[in-house]
């Protein structure tokens, strides 16, 4: 029986009980190429920009772990390489795609490691196209808005076989909310976070993508 006829129950409609879903779903992918490998999965994320990504990267790295990766800083190694972008920095965008250009060469010796392009960069149509276009190696893109669809979005992707996006706002990324229950990864702080999609931003460039600002509560530590 394969890994899709193990999962017949359709998906949960209504937040966040859909992404809890797809989390464990996530997870059965990652045991899976796990013990095919004989080894556990790492992954990495390289954060470029403002705090907002760098909490959009806790949260990501947060959903990694629960679905069975372990950290690996180092992009050569690590089986999952993620860059959570942004267009306020100067010459951003051409940092990417030269990292892009260095993993490509890598992703040819080890056809199993995935590369994902998120955050503010991927809100712009110009930039997903050129992707489409020019650098269809990359697994998986998404925007901002759909940071909280990340287990979604990482089934669809392994599913799909093939470059996987997901830029378009949902009515749930429009209006608010989502995710409950997602341990953050900052090694200062073990808490649980109600996570909170707003539109409210003081960037005036993730302000023109709508970007989703950030409000987390019910902390434990």
């Amino acid at each position: 029986m394969t890994l899709e006829q193990r999962f017949v129950t359709e998906p949960p409609v209504s937040e966040p009980d859909r992404q809890h879903f797809y989390i464990a779903r996530a997870g059965e992918y990652v045991r899976e190429e796990s013990n095919r490998l004989g080894r556990v999965l790492s992954a990495t994320i390289t954060t470029f920009g403002c705090q907002m990504n760098a909490r959009d990267s806790e949260k990501l790295a947060g959903i990694l772990r629960q679905i069975g990766f372990v950290d690996e800083p180092d992009e050569e190694k690590a089986d999952f390489v993620i860059f959570n972008t942004c267009t306020v920095r100067e010459n951003a965008n051409m940092r990417v795609y030269g990292r892009l250009g260095q993993l490509n060469h890598i992703k040819r010796k080890q056809p199993h490691k995935m590369i994902a392009l998120c955050g503010c960069m991927m809100q712009e149509p110009e930039v997903v196209e050129k992707l489409q276009k020019s650098y269809r190696f990359v697994d998986l893109i998404f925007g901002t808005h759909n940071i909280y669809k990340f287990a979604e979005l990482f089934v669809k992707c392994k599913e799909a076989g093939r470059m996987t996006v997901g830029t378009r706002r949902t009515r749930l990324s429009r209006n608010c909310q989502t995710s409950a229950n997602i341990r953050l990864s900052r090694e200062s702080t073990s808490c649980s976070a109600v996570i909170i999609f707003a539109a409210i931003v003081s960037c005036p460039t993730c302000a023109d993508v709508n970007a989703a600002a950030i409000r987390e509560t019910s902390f434990m530590k």
